[in-house]
């Protein structure tokens, strides 16, 4: 608060400085006092003039307070006179107001004077413009029943050519007195109207009585004349003369193809259209000029019609059920589909683009067939029944190289093409559902009669038992692409309603199912020809090789076996499915040795030079055969036989525990002491001396490995000990001297 203080009475001293300016230090706002004494008497010989100097101050003192004295006493005079003057200008506004009052009750007075002389003035304006409005609405009126006269004059006489504009004008008139209905003589106008309008729209209805088929008129600008009144008749009346012109050319429909008569004959459809088709060049002819082209008249019956037949063909079908011929069935719907063709040409001539012309005909008759369309799915699925049974009876299960797929599979694909063509030209609706569940019945039925051959196969290994798979196999192959194009087809031409419903994955997964199951037949025939080879390699005693040969005589007979069914395969197999099932085949071999070796045990060092060199030759064997085909073949030949040369490097590891389990460790880095305990038994380590390589792989001596391992050991040392008491000659009393 100090320092507010401070600063607010230093600013006032400035302000005092600006406004009255001095030289004088004492009026200084930077003044002190301490300073100033010290400059005036700065020694003791100084102070010797300091009663003059305290004269002085005191004298100024005394002119100062005389000053503040006086100029108070002047501002007090000035108060006085101020208050004065306020009370001369107070009494002047109240004059200045007074004043202005009288002005306005002046100016007041004025403008009613100025109304009483105008008043008369204005009485006469409006009555002026009452008196127009009388006179514009009696003309109006007038003219009403003026033009009402000679509006029922060209009725009576027929002649339309002027009566559209006049009774629009009457109507917009008369649109005008709508707010006085309660006058009678309006009311009386409005009835007159509504039966002038009533009588036109009978006599013109009556003009367009008939069709125009048999009674053609002649006067056909007066035709045309009486249809422009239509529209002035009001919106409805119009509509309501297009419903009843079209109704009457459908009474001329059903008079010509009553039910029952040989035209009406489903086998005569094509009459109906013929019929309509005539129909529609006279109306062309005769009408066309009449009506306005917006109002779509020839469009209207061409729909009723339309609807009209398709009622009557549903109808006919409904009653020829049990009798309904499938050939006559197709028939009628080809020309009807024909019909609906020709419909969207004649039209979209006529400027109409074609997708709204589609959307309006296409299936507007040929729908009625939807429901009957299973006498053609029955006389199909009858077809396809015999000529599956057929195609299997006559099959005979021979292939060769340029055609690797059973006849049986291209004659039911075939069939179905053909008559997935002649349904399209048909029908994209229930009838095309209908053959494409057929299809898929009997292609599933096919694909169950393969895999019931496939099974009946299983004990044979013959060439022409091999021939028969590898055909089963391609004609999988061929029926699930077959099928995947179809689902495609039949997706891009069914009806929306349907597209959802369309789905063959079933029928895709049987084949990629029996596919796969002729590719494993095929391997189990080939590894019941290596049975000997197999055989041959567990008979071998690889603990007593006495010396390395270039190979045992099991990777011979592997060798040959699989050069004899090579090219077979290759020949036979379609070339996408041959890498895959080398690849299959392969490694069924590779794992079917691992599975012989790993049974063996007390493998030699020689015996396990021998097995590595027995693998290296059967890796170039397998490389070899499938050499021609992609490289992936044999670099998985590679990937599956490595573990087998890796096995044989532990084979051939120095005994000592640290050399065979360091060994171990960085060849299956990934694999654990239960398959280095394995591989120790294959080397012929008793169980008594695996606890030193366990210690050295790092296992607790508590694990259950460990004590199976002991137990094993403790057994085994009793077997031999029983063994070895039985071959004693001491128990039999031998070398005793006895």
């Amino acid at each position: 608060k100090n320092s507010r203080a401070l600063k607010g009475a230093s600013l006032m001293s400035f302000d005092l400085n600006q406004l009255f300016p001095s030289s004088d230090p004492l009026d200084s706002p930077d003044f002190n006092l301490v300073e100033w004494i010290n400059k005036r008497f700065p020694n003791e010989e100084s102070l010797e003039g300091i009663e003059d100097e305290v004269t002085l101050m005191r004298d100024k003192i005394k002119k100062i307070d005389e000053q503040i004295i006086t100029e108070i006493s002047q501002q007090s005079k000035a108060g006085a006179k101020g208050k004065e003057q306020l009370e001369q200008a107070q009494q002047s506004i109240m004059l200045l107001f007074q004043k202005i009052n009288d002005i306005k009750g002046q100016a007041q007075e004025a403008e009613r004077m100025v109304k009483e002389i105008t008043g008369d003035i204005t009485e006469l304006d409006t009555a002026k413009t009452n008196l127009t409005l009388s006179i514009r609405a009696l003309t109006q009126l007038n003219n009403i029943v003026s033009r009402l006269a000679q509006i029922k004059e060209m009725v009576q006489t027929r002649q339309y050519s002027d009566v559209a504009y006049s009774l629009e004008a009457v109507l917009e008139m008369l649109k005008l007195f709508d707010d006085f209905k309660n006058v009678p003589k309006i009311l009386q106008l409005h009835r007159e109207t509504e039966e002038l309008i009533e009588t036109l729209k009978v006599q013109i209805f009556e003009e367009f009585k008939g069709d125009f088929i048999h009674s053609r008129s002649a006067d056909i600008k007066n035709l045309s004349s009486a249809a422009r009144v239509l529209p002035v008749l009001g919106p409805e009346v119009k509509a309501q003369f297009i419903k009843d012109f079209s109704q009457r050319q459908i009474a001329a429909y059903d008079m010509e193809f009553v039910t029952g008569s040989e035209s009406s004959k489903l086998d005569h459809t094509e009459r109906r259209y013929s019929w309509f088709m005539k129909l529609l060049n006279e109306y062309n002819r005769d009408y066309a000029p009449v009506f306005d082209p917006q109002w779509h008249v020839d469009e209207v019956i061409t729909r009723d019609i339309c609807l009209r037949t398709r009622e009557a063909l549903i109808n006919l079908m409904g009653m020829m059920r049990d009798n309904l011929d499938p050939h006559t069935l197709k028939r009628a719907l080809k020309k009807t589909l024909l019909f609906e063709k020709e419909l969207v040409k004649i039209f979209s001539a006529k400027g109409i683009p074609e997708e709204t012309l589609r959307k309006n005909y296409n299936g507007i008759v040929s729908i009625a067939f939807d429901d009957f369309m299973y006498i053609n799915t029955q006389q199909e699925e009858r077809v396809m029944q015999e000529m599956l049974a057929q195609a299997l009876d006559e099959e005979k299960w021979r292939i060769d190289s340029k055609s690797k797929v059973l006849e049986s599979a291209k004659i039911i694909v075939f069939h179905f093409v053909k008559a997935r063509e002649e349904c399209l030209a048909l029908s994209t609706g229930v009838g095309f559902f209908d053959l494409y569940k057929l299809f898929q019945k009997y292609l599933e039925k096919y694909g169950t009669a393969l895999k019931t051959k496939l099974r009946g196969l299983e004990s044979k290994t013959d060439d022409s038992t091999l021939r028969i798979i590898c055909a089963i196999l391609n004609t999988a192959d061929f029926c699930c692409n077959t099928a995947q194009e179809v689902e495609l087809g039949i997706k891009q031409a069914i009806d929306d309603r349907f597209k959802e419903k369309v789905v063959l994955k079933p029928t895709i997964d049987l084949f990629e199912g029996l596919l796969n199951a002729s590719v494993d037949a095929l391997v189990s025939k080939v590894n019941l020809k290596l049975d000997g080879a197999f055989n041959s390699l567990s008979d071998i005693d690889w603990a007593t090789i006495d010396a390395v040969r270039d190979q045992s005589p099991f990777v011979t007979m592997i060798q040959s076996e699989l050069n004899t069914v090579f090219p077979l395969f290759s020949e036979l197999i379609a070339e996408k499915h041959f890498g895959p099932f080398c690849y299959a085949l392969i490694t069924s071999v590779v794992k079917t040795v691992e599975s012989t070796i790993s049974k063996m045990r007390g493998i030699s060092e020689l015996g396990s030079e021998q097995l590595l060199c027995d693998i290296k030759m059967l890796k170039n064997s397998l490389s070899k055969i499938s050499a021609t085909e992609e490289k992936w073949i044999s670099k998985r030949i590679g990937q599956q036989i490595a573990p087998l040369e890796k096995l044989c490097q532990i084979l051939l590891s120095p005994p000592e525990p640290m050399v065979l389990v360091s060994t171990y460790k960085s060849l299956f880095p990934s694999s654990g002491p239960e398959q280095l305990v394995k591989y120790l038994e294959m080397k012929g380590i008793k169980k008594s001396e695996q606890e030193s390589y366990l210690d050295q792989y790092g296992t607790t001596k508590n694990s259950s490995l460990r004590q199976s391992i002991r137990e094993a050991a403790q057994e085994e040392e009793s077997t031999h000990r029983k063994i070895a008491s039985f071959f004693d000659p001491k128990q039999y009393g031998l070398g005793t001297g006895k």
